[in-house]
């Protein structure tokens, strides 16, 4: 009855948390429903998580399920069986929670309560099986059960295109990740029939996730062989997402059997969140030529670092040597950013004064005569202001 009000002087008032633990890990919300004060479990659920988060999407049962409490789970469907067939977070249906952080007694109990087990989740198609692959603790027992016991296709894909395999990888569960392989899962899988889908390695290296990575080169060491249908190779693809210390181990690793090293340092300009790094020991430690011009375009790396506005990489660069004069088809950096409409490359070099804004090309053509052709009035206007 006063329930409510007692939270709010307890949480509010004292301070004390609403998740507190005592000696055997039990919290307040635990002794609620074990009481089957389910009003007072109630409002201790909804103060765990702020309004409008996912969590805060999961009812009572949903809680208990994903905290693998079955005796807990068993009372909560006693008191309220709509409990079951509500969505919680991310729209996923009991079954899935369950899948995703409980263990097999549980799943089974569900299943046992006439849950549909095959039904595919709302938001994206997935089933259990994709889940329990994301599971780390119990996923492995969860995996065997769902494709030996209860017939689930092990190569099945959600919505977005992706197997269970890619759901172990994401969580980079190379455990629930090997088991899959051994069940039959296709290790070359792409998230459609085409070739320009992204395979496993590009997923987990777009993904960021190392240790996917590794995991995949070490089953599949053809990966690092391979050219997209682009024409560029895989370790040209992976540094562009990855640190130093992944591209350190692949080379390490394959030595002489990566295609596309030549163009790391390249590729590298597109990294946001390790760029720097990788080039400077690109540079410094593997010595390539920060000067080098690919061999199809005519690109250096300051012509990626300026496509992919990627300033901070192409100040690195110039520390590192790289030439601000250099020229490609007689058009220089500044009209190489206006003719690719790159409106903060262009911005870059002309506030820091790095190339003449009324140089003209070998055609007689200025920054200004590019943009009324190729770019942006945008582009035109930063060119022609003041």
């Amino acid at each position: 009855m006063h329930g409510k009000e007692i939270i709010n002087f307890l949480v509010g008032t004292l301070g004390l948390k609403v998740d507190e633990k005592d000696k055997n890990g039990e919290e307040p919300i635990h002794y609620a429903i074990r009481a089957k004060n389910i009003s007072f479990a109630q409002e201790l659920l909804k103060r765990r998580h702020p309004k409008g988060a996912e969590e805060s999407k999961n009812n009572l049962l949903h809680f208990c399920v994903m905290d693998n409490k079955l005796e807990l789970a068993k009372i909560m469907l006693e008191e309220d069986r709509n409990l079951l067939n509500e969505p919680g977070e991310l729209g996923l249906k009991t079954i899935h929670l369950a899948a995703w952080n409980s263990d097999l007694e549980m799943f089974k109990w569900l299943v046992d309560e006439v849950v549909d087990v095959y039904e595919l989740c709302s938001n994206y198609k997935a089933s259990a099986l994709h889940y329990a692959a994301y599971n780390k603790s119990h996923g492995k027992k969860l995996i065997r059960y769902l494709i030996s016991d209860l017939g689930f296709d092990v190569h099945a894909k959600a919505e977005n295109g992706l197997t269970p395999l890619h759901y172990a990888l994401y969580n980079e569960n190379v455990n629930n990740a090997t088991l899959l392989l051994n069940l039959g899962a296709d290790i070359e899988v792409r998230e459609d029939d085409s070739d320009n889908s992204d395979d496993l390695l590009s997923y987990c290296a777009r993904s960021k996730k190392s240790e996917s990575v590794k995991f995949l080169l070490k089953h599949h060491p053809e990966f690092i062989k391979e050219i997209d249908a682009n024409g560029f190779s895989a370790f040209q693809f992976i540094v562009q997402f990855a640190d130093w210390e992944l591209v350190k181990w692949i080379l390490d690793e394959f030595k002489t059997e990566i295609a596309g090293v030549a163009e790391g340092l390249h590729f590298a300009t597109y990294n946001i969140s390790h760029g720097k790094e990788l080039v400077r020991h690109f540079v410094s430690e593997m010595n390539l030529d920060v000067n080098a011009a690919e061999e199809n375009r005519g690109w250096t790396p300051l012509h990626y670092a300026f496509f992919a506005e990627n300033v901070e990489i192409a100040e690195e660069l110039v520390k590192l040597g790289a030439d601000l004069e250099v020229e490609l088809h007689s058009n220089n950096l500044l009209h190489f950013c206006v003719v690719m409409n790159k409106l903060k490359s262009a911005k870059y070099l002309l506030v820091n004064k790095l190339l003449p804004i009324n140089e003209p090309n070998k055609n007689g053509k200025t920054a200004v005569h590019l943009a009324a052709e190729h770019a942006s009035v945008e582009m035109l206007k930063l060119l022609t202001k003041g």
